[in-house]
């Protein structure tokens, strides 16, 4: 000590109350001297360190680098006095403390004689809140950087006339598109260029001027270097500096516009759609209802809302009109889609008018799928409900007298038999049609028909029973059901009943009609077991009526049925004779009386059946005439005929005329002259050698019509007879109307000439009308002599018959021009051999 000090307790005295620990070293590094305050900061000993710890003792080797412990040991041989410096100090306990350590060397007359070594008060605490605030600091740093939030903070300048920035984070480089270097030191109109047009700036001097905070809503601003949305507060902090802590809301602004305009769109789209639509919270309160719900349940959207479901849509059954389970709260209880299938109506508030409607519900969810409420979607389909009810009726109903049609008819027939097998009952099926309705329609016109029709079937209702139908097949026929009968003679009973009704005149106009009704009758279960079945049955019976004689009612038998299945069996037949040539035709030639030679030639059409042999006219003609096959049948006859009557002409055979016979079909068919014309131009047969025969009833159905047809025939040159003369009611003042050439006497009057004085008469009569009238009388079925010397005697003209000749075929048909009436009379010349001999 004495080496350093030469006045050592001076020294000590000097030393011992310094705050700081003193230590000193020779040049060699070891410990030489310490003070109370270096033991109490080193936990140091003097008695037992001096002498025996060094300079190096001071440090932790763990805590200090190479470089550092060198910088150190340099201070023992320095001349200069080291800066203090921070660092960890050893304590003999092991420990280390933060301290100040200041060396300085020692020297005496310039010579180093080692280095004193101070050691400050111990800096932990100190340390401990520096680094407290750098971690603050740091973290605030962070914060400033990494806040998602656009900070930028200025410094007012010339007593806040104007403000600079200072500081901005990364997040506002981002947002103004600014570098930081660029951004700082700018004024606050530089950095937001509209601040002024947005009305901030006036914010950011009341900030400035009172220190309140200050929130400024979202602005669209728009400058050279960027375009969008913020929105922020503005605030002062102590220093006087003014920041702005704002958000980019583009996004938010987008989303928000999208979602107004999704908003608008639905509400467009909810006002302007058909459907009424109520929405409900998860407590099936109203939220919402749009203009179409308003309308059909009578509340204003603003007064619902809040209310209870039931109260403002209050559904019932459409039968009995009792509520039904309210379909949101089912929804929202069962958290699934509800569809009201049955037939539902609700109530108007005001009017208490009910609307047939459609009922849709479904639950509404959140993110989560929690269900949070409920959609109901309906319509009024009123109007659709009476519009398929009308159709409904018009399916299912005569458009005319509103009777049910047959679809309906066969519906009830088909429950009134599962009754009835039930019950054992009988059930009746009548068919009626009217008789001879088509004169009504042809002399008054259809609209005429058309009312009578109605007041037929108004008869027919009122005739029966309550629980009876009547059903209006079609035309002038009509369907009847009579359920619930106890025997046959019930269904007579009503028949009678029925026709009585129907005797009674209809009133057209001033003028009374009569019209009566042939009706068929079909029972359950004896008839038929089917809807169609009884029908059919019922059909059959009716078409017996016709035939004997009408205006009266028949039950169905299977006699019946076999000859109508026999009668479709043969118009199926003819259908494919027609397509196969099965039909052919066989000549009768016919005679003048006057020099005894072929004048006319009648063609007959017969049906070369493959089962049934040769069928002639009568067994197949009234049915052709019905089906409509005569149409094909006689226009094919008449070609046949002209072709085979040109081919005798071209072969030299004397030209005689081929007659053919018109069926009333033929006759009314429009293109009748066009077809007749066609033929005579295809064949090439001159229209002269054409003779075509028709009734004398079919002349009288429409005279003036039957007046201009005959006109254009007899204009075209082809000659024109009545058939079967007498058998009709021919009115002469008409008859006399008629371009006619021929009247043929009917074969009835002709077979019993020599028996009946009266048939003698009649042919006499015929005969002198017909020569006063200028026409040509034949005679058809001359069967005997005496007959064709009766004819002859009375100057009839013409006769054909088997005493003549028999309808032939055409190989046959040849030697009958060569011979005269007084060769063909000769008892052996029907021979075969007479016949060849005659070839």
């Amino acid at each position: 000590m004495d080496v350093f000090l030469t006045n050592e307790f001076q020294f000590q005295s000097l030393t011992y109350a310094l705050a700081e620990g003193l230590l000193l070293f020779d040049q060699e590094g070891i410990l030489r001297y310490l003070n109370m305050e270096a033991e109490r900061l080193l936990g140091w000993n003097a008695a037992k360190d001096i002498g025996v710890r060094s300079f190096k003792d001071l440090f932790d080797p763990a805590q200090i680098s190479q470089e550092e412990c060198c910088f150190f040991q340099s201070s023992l041989i320095s001349s200069e006095p080291v800066k203090a410096k921070e660092k960890e100090i050893l304590r003999s306990d092991g420990t280390n403390i933060s301290a100040l350590v200041i060396t300085s060397p020692i020297l005496k007359d310039d010579l180093m004689l080692g280095c004193a070594v101070v050691v400050k008060q111990d800096i932990s605490e100190r340390l401990t809140i520096q680094n407290e605030l750098l971690r603050q600091e740091e973290l605030y740093r962070d914060m400033f950087e990494n806040m998602s939030s656009a900070v930028v903070i200025f410094e007012p300048i010339n007593n806040g006339e104007n403000f600079i920035c200072t500081a901005l984070n990364q997040t506002a480089e981002r947002v103004e598109n600014i570098p930081r270097q660029q951004g700082i030191g700018a004024l606050i109109t530089e950095l937001f260029p509209m601040i002024k047009e947005l009305g901030v700036w006036d914010l950011v001097l009341e900030v400035y001027r009172t220190g309140e905070k200050r929130h400024f809503p979202a602005v669209y601003y728009n400058n050279p270097r960027c375009s969008g949305w913020s929105e922020g507060v503005i605030y002062k902090l102590a220093t006087g500096n003014i920041v702005f802590l704002y958000d980019d809301v583009t996004h938010r602004k987008l989303n928000e516009k999208a979602l107004w305009q999704e908003k608008e769109r639905a509400e467009v789209t909810l006002a302007s759609i058909g459907d009424g639509v109520i929405t409900t919270d998860v407590l099936g309160n109203i939220t919402y209802l749009n203009p179409v719900a308003e309308t059909i349940t009578g509340w204003n959207g603003q007064e619902a809302v809040g209310l209870r479901i039931e109260q403002v849509f209050d559904i019932c059954s459409e039968s009995a009109e009792t509520a039904l389970v309210q379909p949101v709260r089912q929804c929202l209880r069962e958290h699934k889609v509800i569809t009201v299938t049955n037939p539902a109506m609700i109530r108007q508030r005001h009017s208490q008018q009910y609307f047939h409607i459609e009922v849709s519900v479904a639950p509404m969810r959140d993110r989560e799928e929690t269900v949070v409420g409920a959609v109901l979607v309906f319509r009024d389909v009123t109007e659709k409900r009476t519009l398929l009810y009308r159709l409904t009726h018009q399916a299912n109903h005569d458009s005319l007298t509103d009777l049910p049609n047959r679809l309906l008819f066969k519906d009830r027939l088909q429950l009134a038999i599962l009754q009835a097998c039930r019950r054992q009952e009988k059930i009746a099926v009548f068919f009626v049609n009217m008789d001879d309705f088509k004169l009504i329609n042809d002399t008054y016109g259809h609209e005429v028909g058309d009312t009578i029709l109605c007041q037929i079937a108004e008869r027919l209702q009122k005739a029966l029973r309550p629980d009876d139908t009547v059903a209006r097949q079609g035309g002038d026929e009509f369907l009847i059901l009579l359920p619930e009968l106890s025997s046959e003679q019930q269904a007579a009973q009503i028949a009678r009943k029925l026709l009585k009704a129907l005797n009674s005149p209809f009133q057209i106009g001033d003028q009374e009609t009569y019209i009566s009704a042939s009706l068929g009758i079909a029972l359950y279960p004896v008839d038929g077991e089917e809807p169609e079945v009884l029908i059919q049955h019922a059909d059959v019976a009716m078409y017996q009526v016709k035939a004997e004689g009408r205006n009266h009612y028949h039950f169905y038998t299977e006699a019946l049925n076999e000859r109508l299945s026999e009668r479709l069996k043969l118009q199926n037949e003819m259908r494919r004779a027609l397509k196969n040539n099965e039909f052919f035709l066989e000549y009768q030639p016919q005679y003048c009386l006057k020099n005894g030679r072929i004048c006319g030639i009648e063609a007959l059409v017969r049906w070369r059946h493959q089962e049934r042999g040769i069928l002639y006219p009568g067994k197949f003609i009234p049915l052709a005439e019905e089906n409509g096959l005569i149409l094909p049948l006689g226009e094919w006859v008449l070609r046949s005929a002209c072709t085979q009557n040109k081919l005798w002409q071209d072969l030299g055979y004397p030209p005689v005329s081929i007659a053919v016979n018109l069926s009333p079909r033929q006759f009314r068919q429009k293109d009748l002259i066009g077809k007749i014309t066609r033929i005579l131009d295809d064949t090439g047969l001159e229209p002269h050698w054409l003779e075509l025969e028709i009734t004398e009833s079919l002349s009288m159905e429409d005279v003036e019509l039957s007046s201009e047809i005959l006109r254009k025939m007899k204009s075209m040159g082809i000659r024109l007879s009545i058939d079967d003369f007498g058998t009709g009611f021919s009115s002469l003042s008409y008859l006399s109307r008629f371009s006619l050439d021929t009247l043929k006497i009917d074969r009835s009057f002709i077979s019993s000439l020599s028996e009946y004085a009266d048939k003698q008469a009649i042919v006499l009569t015929i005969i002198q009308l017909a020569k006063n009238l200028g026409l040509k009388v034949i005679a058809e079925g001359v069967e005997s002599p005496d007959q064709l010397d009766f004819l002859s005697k009375k100057d009839c003209d013409v006769v054909q018959g088997f005493l003549l000749a028999k309808p032939i075929p055409v190989g046959d048909i040849r030697p009958y021009f060569a011979f005269e009436l007084k060769d063909l009379i000769l008892k052996d010349f029907m021979k075969p051999a007479a016949i060849k001999t005659a070839k």
